[in-house]
């Protein structure tokens, strides 16, 4: 979160040759295979165990998107990047937890919903209240739903990080995808205390060809000065046939 990006552990550059021969692809008469052929209907999967490559702190957030590299050695610039990321938090073991007081939760009267959120963001697209509008996204990590920009933005410095958040901004602006014609807030989801999944579907028309969607916009809710007020942090878009 804050846009630190955590370093693995130094121990990943010590290669374990026993682990290296054990974990090694090869082919069934046991030649070492540098090229995998997927065919229609094929796939295949890779696990990882992140703890071993990082140390999570406790009571931070996370976040994981997946870039692949078909051949990194001879072509690093042609990669794939997952169209979503995931998120997950660590929490303190119990042991670790300081005792709660029961406390009765009084929700401030200028407080609002994600559902909230998400009906005056969309409301502020169909007027073209721009002003409004982004005051509902968190930008630097809305941005990276976004892989036209996501990989420059996160190896941009802070100065030419603005430069690309303003045309990122002329892009949402843009309407590309089409103009917001209706929207239904469907459900809401709360994966934890300040992350929470608003499930919309919209129909949008472009070139006056209608096409409807599922819109899951995350949200996060702000600290500090901004305690209480729900973001808009990241959307994941499906085609509803």
């Amino acid at each position: 979160e804050n846009d630190e990006t955590l370093l693995p552990n130094d121990k990943i550059y010590l290669t374990d040759k026993k682990l290296e021969r054990r974990n090694k692809v090869v082919n069934l008469v046991g030649d070492s295979v540098k090229e995998i052929i997927l065919h229609k209907g094929e796939s295949i999967t890779k696990k990882f165990n992140l703890k071993e490559y990082y140390n999570f702190l406790p009571g931070k957030k996370y976040y994981i998107a997946t870039y692949f590299y078909p051949n990194y050695t001879e072509d690093p610039q042609t990669f794939l990047r997952s169209e979503n990321y995931s998120l997950f938090v660590v929490e303190p073991k119990k042991s670790e937890l300081p005792p709660r007081r029961a406390e009765p939760y009084q929700s401030s009267e200028t407080e609002l919903t994600p559902e909230e959120v998400i009906h005056l963001f969309l409301s502020a697209e169909m007027k073209k209240n721009w002003e409004n509008y982004f005051k509902y996204l968190e930008l630097s990590e809305f941005i990276h739903a976004y892989p036209k920009f996501s990989k420059e933005f996160a190896n941009a410095d802070s100065d030419y990080q603005a430069l690309i958040l303003d045309e990122f901004k002329k892009f949402l602006i843009s309407s590309v995808s089409g103009k917001l014609v209706n929207y239904k807030i469907v459900k809401r989801q709360d994966p934890h205390s300040s992350i929470s999944k608003v499930y919309v579907h919209i129909e949008r028309e472009l070139n006056r060809y209608p096409t409807k969607y599922e819109y899951i916009y995350i949200l996060k809710k702000g600290s500090g000065l901004q305690k209480g007020f729900w973001k808009i942090s990241n959307v994941i878009v499906k085609v509803i046939r």
